[in-house]
């Protein structure tokens, strides 16, 4: 009896190793797909798997903004999200989207960004996010490749908010509209018969935030954009059926 409960014993603990080898398999390959991590040897990888903590998010759930813990490093292992910031008044400006592998609320050496930020993080659809201890990505990164690798992050964020704020600013609403959706069709771009899909989920009123202008003069754009046949709407995705019409409208 006593030995059956032994070998019972054993097989279970056998069991419960391999199932958490298997789901640290798992977070060190989601890890991988990580910017910042990419290149890491295996051993630091999965240290840093076990003190990573994965979810998932719904449509629309606010994944950093007030209240958020600020000395983590988030990350986007599925889906996508949008960066931006809301005015007193408030309207929204669309500041970047973010993509699988791509970093988000990466603080430097740990110290945590202001607690006023307005910045918020929101998934834009169904999404897979990861975080861990700021301090414990440093540990593993070394001091100095953790300050290189965030301030790499920094330094393409900044370079995409200056190009929103100059697309923003440049043109009117249509040609604006224009060079907005023809950048999306090149950043999320899925193959179709009809033409190329805008394969994230955007709102008119996420793409008034990009461009700069309210829904209603998205809606009243996104119009004639499709009487002239160069996009239409599908299931709520956009498909770009005519290129040559946008880039020249973009151009101009």
């Amino acid at each position: 009896m006593g030995l059956a409960r032994h070998a019972s014993s054993t097989e279970n603990n056998t069991t419960k190793l391999s199932e958490r080898d298997a789901r640290n398999d798992v977070a060190c390959a989601s890890l991988r797909q990580v910017d910042i991590f990419r290149t890491l040897p295996h051993a630091e990888l999965h240290h840093l798997a076990e003190a990573t903590l994965f979810r998932k998010v719904n449509s629309r759930e606010m994944l950093l903004g007030p209240g958020t813990a600020p000395e983590y490093i988030h990350f986007l292992i599925e889906g996508a999200g949008k960066v931006s910031r809301t005015d007193v008044n408030g309207r929204e400006t669309l500041l970047y989207l973010v993509k699988p592998g791509e970093v988000f609320g990466a603080p430097v050496s740990g110290k945590p960004e202001a607690d006023d930020d307005p910045t918020t993080v929101v998934a834009l659809e169904p999404s897979i996010v990861g975080r861990v201890l700021a301090k414990q990505a440093e540990g593993v990164l070394g001091n100095t490749e953790y300050l290189s690798a965030v301030s790499q992050v920094m330094s393409q964020r900044l370079r995409q908010v200056e190009e929103r704020l100059d697309e923003m600013t440049t043109g009117l609403v249509p040609c604006r509209t224009a060079r907005v959706i023809l950048r999306l069709c090149n950043e999320f771009p899925r193959a179709l018969d009809c033409g190329t899909k805008v394969d994230v989920l955007l709102t008119q009123q996420d793409l008034a935030g990009i461009v700069g202008a309210t829904r209603e003069i998205i809606n009243v754009t996104l119009g004639a954009f499709r009487r002239e046949g160069w996009l239409d709407i599908h299931q709520r995705y956009m498909c770009i059926h005519e290129r040559d019409g946008l880039s020249e409208l973009a151009l101009s």
